[in-house]
């Protein structure tokens, strides 16, 4: 599993258009290629809407795993240092690949004392070109009794329960206080759809809800042990979001 460290530096954005999510190096989002780099996006915010002229804290992540190839990462250390990241009680999370943005989820939620760890991405794309970014099934990860809708819009409101994977797996802070360390966001993605050259991607049927799930929990114990590093370079950079 990537580890990657998330600074407790965070960006004020502006109202722009927004140019998405790319390598600063490239002057246009590349065509998604199987077996080659493709610039993905970890945006961890606060709480309010984005929709709205007025300043808003988040941090993005910018990792450029191999296409195709079922990618994890972690953010180490951004459950026991939460609170110094200056986001208020509730921390969300979206995923960017190119033009195209999941909804957000929550990470965590001091007011009801919960954690939502554990993510999977599914990049949809069609000839190469990114046709969107949603989340699979996150109630695979945990019992019932844990389990809670967590999809939100971007202006802050909660995403009407659809045929959309809607739902999340949490830990209650009281367990987060004793293993910090099992708190902290991790993020699974996978492809589906054909590349640039016509070729079907897929990884989508290596993710975690494509197994019984007599056999997750062992597998979400090995890519912990030890995962395919898939990620040439993470930059921390400054971007503007449309409003």
């Amino acid at each position: 599993m990537v580890r990657l460290l998330l600074l407790a530096t965070f960006c004020f954005r502006v109202r722009a258009e927004w140019g998405g999510c790319v390598d600063p190096s490239e002057s246009d989002p590349p065509l998604v290629t199987a077996g080659l780099p493709t610039p993905l996006c970890l945006v961890i915010s606060g709480a309010g809407s984005w929709v709205k002229n007025e300043g808003f804290t988040y941090k993005r992540l910018l990792f450029t795993p191999t296409a195709d190839k079922y990618t994890s990462f972690a953010v180490e250390g951004s459950y026991k240092n939460r609170n110094s990241y200056g986001l208020g009680d509730q921390i969300y999370v979206h995923v960017a690949s190119n033009k195209k943005l999941s909804l957000q989820r929550l990470y965590t939620d001091e007011s009801e004392r919960k954690v939502f760890p554990f993510l999977t991405a599914i990049v949809s794309v069609e000839k190469g070109e990114v046709k969107g970014v949603s989340w699979d099934d996150s109630y695979i990860y945990c019992r019932e009794d844990r389990r809670s809708e967590n999809t939100y819009k971007y202006n802050g409101k909660e995403f009407e329960k659809t045929d959309l994977n809607t739902g999340g797996c949490y830990y209650t802070s009281d367990v987060c206080a004793n293993s910090p360390s099992e708190c902290d966001l991790k993020v699974y993605v996978v492809w589906s759809g054909t590349d640039a050259l016509g070729r079907t991607l897929n990884s989508y049927h290596s993710r975690l809800s494509a197994f019984p799930p007599a056999t997750i929990l062992g597998r979400v114990k090995k890519i912990t042990a030890a995962f395919s590093d898939a990620v040439n370079s993470v930059v921390d950079i400054v971007d503007n979001v449309i409003g």
